[in-house]
């Protein structure tokens, strides 16, 4: 039974119970737009990715050739590549100037295991916005790293980069993002792909592991967290069904800022 309230203390009660009611249906109305916000937050970090490296990211295409074939065994092959410096250094994958070593991995002959030797020439890169190539030249590459380093031989003014003096390890769990650009047939437009960081190996060196080879990746406020390669472990006859397994490593950010000025003082003596 309730208990016997006065006038002043039932309108009292009655007061702060309608008070109860408008602060919760406050928090109520209010939830799904604290969720919204929170959601909103990733169209502001993809817009802003996309503003300052969008031009960042561009095109290489290169002719690879098999030695030992004749003149009808080249392929013209095509990929991102990430501008890091004003005077037209790139950042690529070095599969990409010797694929040997990781199709080797992958595919092996009924003889010894060798596939024939593929190497890259005729490297030319694509600006945004530019409809002509310009040639490129190898700095230096990092093999066991599975890095390389370009230079445009003639490099416009005004390149939007990468700064990696800015550039820091991720930790494992965080999120990441990578700028990418699509094919020819869509005038190269760049879009955003989002992963996390996924683990961490300490052999044969420190790096850590991700799900997309071949691009840098970037935190939220846009710190670059490193550059990604696809790597291949074990090695396999895949006509017969053997195992590997393909994931992608990343050296970290401050390893790559140290590379980074290492590479910049053999592009100056080079360029002397």
């Amino acid at each position: 039974m309730m208990p016997f309230l006065s006038k002043p203390a039932l309108r009292t009660h009655n007061k702060l119970i309608r008070q109860a009611v408008c602060i919760f249906a406050a928090i109520m109305l209010a939830a799904p737009q604290l969720a919204f916000a929170e959601k909103d937050a990733g169209p502001k970090i993809y817009q802003n990715l996309l503003s300052r490296y969008g031009k960042s990211i561009v095109t290489v295409s290169y002719v690879l050739s098999f030695d030992g074939a004749g003149s009808d065994q080249r392929v013209q092959g095509e990929t991102d590549a990430t501008l890091i410096s004003a005077d037209g250094l790139l950042l690529v994958p070095s599969s990409v100037l010797n694929p040997t070593d990781m199709y080797q991995k992958v595919y092996r002959s009924q003889g010894d295991g060798k596939i024939p030797n593929m190497r890259s020439s005729e490297i030319k890169v694509r600006l945004p916005g530019s409809d002509q190539p310009l040639e490129a030249t190898v700095v230096t590459q990092d093999r066991d790293l599975g890095l390389a380093w370009l230079k445009i031989k003639s490099p416009p003014k005004n390149l939007t980069f990468v700064n990696l003096a800015k550039a820091d390890d991720p930790k494992v769990g965080q999120k990441a993002y990578s700028v990418g650009l699509i094919s020819e047939e869509f005038d190269y437009a760049p879009f955003i792909q989002e992963t996390r960081v996924q683990g961490e190996i300490a052999v044969p060196y420190k790096a850590f592991i991700t799900d997309r080879p071949g691009t840098m990746l970037f935190a939220e406020d846009g710190t670059p967290l490193g550059f990604t390669v696809l790597r291949i472990d074990g090695t396999s006859n895949m006509s017969a069904g053997g195992n590997y397994r393909m994931f992608a490593t990343m050296v970290g950010g401050a390893r790559l800022k140290a590379l980074h000025q290492r590479v910049q003082a053999i592009n100056s003596e080079a360029t002397k």
